[in-house]
């Protein structure tokens, strides 16, 4: 899997309150080749070495 970039995002809730979602874009290949990309909550990652 690859990082891609910090992603900031900004969200409207009900009552009118903005929350920023922070996360981190990620690529990575399937088995199949076909890349797939999401966006990731930086707590789910974690890095290997």
């Amino acid at each position: 899997m690859l990082v891609v970039k910090k992603v900031n995002s900004m969200m409207k809730h009900d009552d009118d309150k903005e929350g920023i979602l922070r996360g981190i874009r990620c690529r990575w290949f399937t088995k199949d080749g076909f890349i797939q990309e999401d966006v990731f909550n930086t707590k789910d990652l974690e890095l290997v070495k």
